[in-house]
């Protein structure tokens, strides 16, 4: 399967202190409560991403025990920030909002929500996944991401009004969409293993691998297709090169059934844990350029 490599990983940014100068800015820009809820609001989609991977895990009887401990957890935040972003919340720094398209976003999100939580309640019950329950969460999964995007667009489209600088936005929306397609490649892994859909999985898989790929190539690089600059401090390109080494040693796994082969459950736990190491490390990531 093609997959892109990333050359030149760290090529020179000209002058540092013109590079900084253009982030300082913007950086204190983004310290509005809008900054807050972007993050918030593209975290659901993750956390969602990660809920439906956790319910393949246990259908295919991987780590079961604690993997309805992490679908606990995450449900729980999940619930907790779709309330914060409705009502605001003083821990999360996070006022209410009273934008019309705003609310009207989150009330689609609200609206899509309860579905998905019934197939993960029942879960929670159960301890169990069965095949008809893999169909139903896997088609409110892809509904609730719709609505989820209507939410973060509407967030963005208001911020855009503060004067947000937008090659500073554009790395931010890049990274966040890095966090994303962690969990969401690990969970389209997961449905091929269980055999849900495997041709459209498999195709969707190989699009979310060249994305990763591309979008990591386009922060440590620069990418005026994508209107951002190279990683502009060498603790980011630091940071950025860590990524990059553990979306290699990822890459040989998801190509193993991406390419038609059968995995077992020790590859299932490989993924996982894979895709939570790099989640890990793209979440430094996003906090070394927001520090900027």
């Amino acid at each position: 399967m093609k997959t892109a490599l990333i050359r030149n990983m760290f090529p020179v940014v000209g002058v540092a202190l013109i590079v900084l100068t253009a982030f300082a800015g913007p950086a204190q820009a983004l310290q509005t409560r809008y900054r807050e809820a972007i993050d918030l609001s593209a975290e659901q989609r993750t956390l969602t991403q990660m809920m439906s991977k956790e319910m393949l895990l246990i259908a295919l009887g991987v780590d079961p025990d604690r993997n309805v401990g992490n679908l606990r957890r995450h449900r729980e935040r999940f619930a907790e920030v779709l309330r914060a972003l409705r009502n605001g919340d003083e821990q999360m720094d996070l006022p209410a909002h009273d934008d019309p398209k705003i609310l009207a976003e989150l009330a689609r999100a609200e609206g899509v929500w309860p579905e998905f939580d019934e197939e993960v309640r029942q879960v929670l019950a159960s301890g169990l996944v069965t095949r008809d329950q893999v169909a139903a969460f896997a088609r409110t999964d892809t509904n609730l991401l719709g609505a989820l995007d209507g939410v973060l667009a509407a967030y963005e489209e208001a911020a855009a009004h503060w004067g947000r600088n937008s090659v500073f936005t554009n790395s931010l929306h890049l990274i966040e969409l890095q966090r994303e397609l962690t969990q969401q490649m690990s969970k389209e892994f997961l449905l091929i293993a269980y055999g849900i859909d495997v041709p459209a999985n498999r195709a969707n898989l190989t699009r979310s691998i060249d994305d990763f790929d591309g979008y990591l190539r386009a922060l440590i690089e620069g990418d005026p297709e994508h209107a951002v600059l190279a990683a502009p401090t060498p603790e980011l390109q630091a940071q950025f090169a860590d990524v990059a080494a553990t979306w290699y040693s990822m890459i040989p796994v998801l190509n193993a059934i991406a390419d038609g082969r059968t995995v077992d459950v020790e590859t299932m736990r490989r993924v996982d844990g894979l895709s939570n190491d790099l989640l890990e490390e793209i979440d430094t990531a996003l906090a070394i350029m927001e520090s900027l």
